[in-house]
């Protein structure tokens, strides 16, 4: 109203921009290990592989229901001499490289938006 009792409309552009946001990876979700989003584990030397998340790994995105890539790093502050990544049995459709010292994993969907979020949690 213009306050006079008269109206007037007008048209507005708005515009919005998506933005993506990225997976949420819990390796434990039900903090079974430990609270937050890690999982611990302990390792005797000599003993089998381990898995690096508990039987519970969570993953989550608000914006997407595929991955189509995952990296798995070994850190200085985690990683001890001798210790490496090794990729066990993987879901159909997922491929992995390990490079650098055996402390990089790199998880790539072999056909783009078919590998889902659950595919990804039973790779890791």
């Amino acid at each position: 109203s213009d306050g006079n009792g008269g109206t007037d409309t007008a048209e507005i552009v708005i515009t919005v921009t998506g933005v993506h946001d990225a997976p949420v990876l819990d390796l434990d979700t039900d903090n079974s290990t430990t609270t937050g989003s890690d999982f611990n584990t302990s390792y005797a030397l000599g003993a089998s592989a381990l898995s690096i998340g508990d039987v519970d790994v969570g993953i989550t995105d608000v914006d997407d229901t595929y991955l189509e890539s995952a990296t798995i790093t070994f850190t200085a502050a985690t990683k001890q001499t001798g210790d490496v990544l090794f990729v066990g049995d993987l879901p159909t459709g997922i491929t992995a490289v390990v490079s650098g010292t055996n402390d990089v994993v790199t998880l790539t969907s072999t056909t783009p938006n078919t590998m889902t979020l659950a595919d990804y949690e039973t790779a890791i």
